[in-house]
């Protein structure tokens, strides 16, 4: 092709993956197809690229401005005066940048805490030291400690570091102060990712350029953030801490940016969004914000929160893989003494962070139960009481929820997981264990759970029944049960609720993972896409018209809600549509987020209602 000077396209391997891809499911052996992949992925992602830049002329954006692309990893010169902000702990120097939607200051790394390092592990974060002179605010910081999975290697803009509390902001330069703040916390089951994910020229393009300021932040993840031994040693929950001391930070700092600490939305997605919902709960960070927006998470799931006895079993089953061991007299069953609590906190205190890090996708614990290992808990403390008990308390809000519509597909990618027979006995074993940890009758349970999805045995013949069966309820049990609760009960409490649906997705955004899902849909994470321009699936695709028009209203809409506290706008007829917030008379009222978006008054036409019921008075924090 003239003009190109890319590396010749492997099109053996392009026909390879084409053979791949068109096998249907029950085709499709997974062991095979994982190593395969696996196996080739620098090239899949080589020639991913190349083939962008291949289509550079039938494109409708240049490669840099595509979705997903990767222009996080490209440098960009920085000629505009550097802006400079004076904070509560010192002075800070940032950048100037200038996109088609206006100039932007950008701060990035800025410290919210002490480094959590040395006898501050495992304890509450400190405020950060005040320092002397400028301080540089032009690069993101480490993300934590986590363990990287095959493609982090190249997506992964920064390294990792115990030394991982801080946050960044990206503020319009207009005159105008006391723009509203939308605070983002990120996703990955408490246990990977970071904030340099989260590319500032495109949040600028995205969010920003609506007039509000964006600030994302990074805490602790993993044993490092989760660790806990049940009583004073380590009580755990260091990363809701460390949530709660950055939303500190910007009360007490976000107004020298322009920011107005009273007008400040917390947001988040998956693990993300069950701690903003956490943080709503607790009487210790409620007040510290106005608004809240959950994506594809929030407390009432299964997953957001463990009791402390599975946390603190997770916690001594690592301390014993890393060489810490009790007295010689002591028997696996006896009672742990507060002594031998604190002796392991401090063996694991003398440990690299390394060893302290986590992953999520290779980790058994999470696709065999749906549950995480490592999670917050009841401490008393920052969480004095259960989550019904504190939802009961807490002030009502103002709150944004939603999930994607096939939200599971993500997973059996992630997690290499069969949609067979085999593993939809596996998930009713779960699902039906908790009606067993909660006294109730588990064998009824199963029945009237395997009679909601039409699970008989003739149906079990069809593959492609159990496949779609087996994401259908997986989706209800991850998400779609726990954020129906949701807004059932914030509702009760005297929120006001906005809930959606998200529906559109670029087939193409999945890409390689389309060859370990049943079939193509929006799920778990997709909504990001059309939010803040990223990619969580790291490939760049091409984007379509129907993108750019739901990215635009997705946007509108959502920076609408943090300006206003309504995602229609200020009295202004924005959409072609008006989302309605959840009532009483309307309890699944949602929108349907889509390329032509519209409201909906049933939820997953009325299933998950009817899973709510069966659901009535069980508790899934077991």
């Amino acid at each position: 092709m003239v003009g190109c000077n890319c590396v010749p396209v492997d099109w053996t391997l392009l026909a390879s993956l084409a053979r791949v891809e068109s096998a249907s499911p029950s085709q499709r052996d997974g062991n095979t197809q994982t190593k395969f992949l696996f196996s080739h992925w620098a090239q899949f992602y080589r020639l991913h690229v190349q083939t962008m830049f291949v289509l550079k002329g039938k494109t409708d954006d240049p490669p840099e401005a595509s979705m997903g692309a990767v222009n996080s990893l490209i440098p960009h010169r920085d000629v505009l005066p550097r802006p400079r902000v004076r904070t509560r702990f010192g002075l800070l120097e940032g950048k100037k940048i200038e996109l088609e939607d206006g100039l932007f200051n950008i701060f990035l790394g800025i410290p919210y805490a002490k480094p959590p390092v040395g006898e501050l592990r495992f304890q509450k974060p400190e405020p950060p030291e005040p320092w002397k002179g400028i301080r540089s605010a032009r690069k993101y910081q480490k993300r934590c400690e986590q363990k990287d999975f095959i493609w982090d290697k190249v997506d992964r803009p920064v390294g990792k570091s115990e030394d991982c509390l801080y946050l960044n902001v990206m503020a319009p330069t207009t005159p105008e102060e006391g723009l509203p703040v939308l605070v983002y916390y990120h996703g990955g089951g408490y246990m990977i990712d970071g904030a340099a994910r989260y590319n500032y020229r495109n949040l600028c393009r995205t969010v920003a350029k609506h007039g509000v300021i964006v600030v994302t932040v990074q805490y602790r993840l993993g044993f490092l953030g989760y660790l806990s031994t049940g009583d004073a040693s380590c009580p755990g929950n260091f990363g809701l801490w460390d949530q709660r001391a950055s939303l500190l930070w910007v009360q007490e700092n976000i107004a020298a940016f322009g920011g107005d600490p009273k007008r400040v939305t917390i947001s988040g997605q998956s693990a993300g969004a069950a701690s903003v919902d956490l943080l709503t709960l607790s009487p210790l960070s409620r007040d510290l914000f106005q608004q809240a927006i959950v994506m594809g998470g929030n407390a009432e799931t299964m997953w957001a929160i463990s009791n402390t006895r599975s946390v603190v079993a997770y916690s001594r089953k690592h301390a014993f893989k890393c060489g810490f061991r009790r007295a010689a007299e002591k028997k696996e069953s006896d009672e742990w003494t507060a002594e031998e609590n604190a002796a392991m906190v401090a063996f694991l205190r003398r440990l690299p962070a390394a060893k302290l890090g986590t992953s999520m996708i290779d980790n058994p614990e999470v696709f065999s139960s749906a549950r995480l290992p490592l999670t917050p808990v009841v401490d008393g403390d920052i969480l004095p009481k259960s989550v019904a008990e504190l939802r009961a308390e807490a002030p009502p809000k103002t709150v944004m929820a939603g999930v994607c519509q096939y939200e599971a597909l993500l997973f059996v990618a992630l997690g290499f997981v069969p949609c067979n027979t085999k593993q939809l006995d596996r998930l009713l074993d779960v699902t039906t264990s908790i009606f067993a940890a909660n006294g109730r009758n588990p064998k009824k349970a199963r029945a009237d759970i395997r009679r909601l999805y039409d699970d008989t045995e003739v149906n079990r013949k069809n593959k492609k029944f159990v496949a779609e069966t087996f994401i259908t309820a997986m989706s209800d049990m991850i998400n779609n049960l726990s954020v129906h609760r949701y807004c059932q009960r914030m509702t009760e409490h005297g929120s006001r609720v906005f809930f959606y649906t998200f529906e559109h997705f670029n087939a193409d955004s999945s890409w390689p993972l389309n060859f370990l899902m049943p079939f193509k849909g929006a799920t778990h994470c997709t909504e990001l896409q059309y939010l803040f321009d990223v990619n969580l699936f790291l490939m760049p695709y091409r984007r379509t018209k129907s993108d750019r028009r739901v990215l635009d209203h997705v946007t509108r809409m959502w920076t609408n809600f943090v300006k206003y506290g309504d995602p229609n706008g200020d009295g202004v007829f924005e959409f072609d549509f008006e989302w309605l917030p959840v009532d009483k008379e309307h309890p699944e009222r949602h929108l349907k987020i889509r390329e032509l978006s519209a409201m909906s008054e049933t939820f997953e036409q009325r299933r998950v209602q009817e899973l709510a019921r069966i659901f009535d008075g069980i508790s899934l924090h077991v």
